[in-house]
């Protein structure tokens, strides 16, 4: 019980920091749009 209670919470913590990643990733991918509109 206790390991897969473990694993979840890593499954879990690891799905969430990707989201986290993708949103920056996301944002920055925004941000040089906005820059290259900017600069044209």
């Amino acid at each position: 019980m206790a390991k897969e209670s473990i694993g979840k919470v890593i499954i879990f913590s690891i799905r969430a920091l990707i989201r986290i990643a993708a949103q920056f990733y996301e944002e920055g991918v925004d941000v040089k749009r906005i820059e290259q509109h900017v600069r044209n």
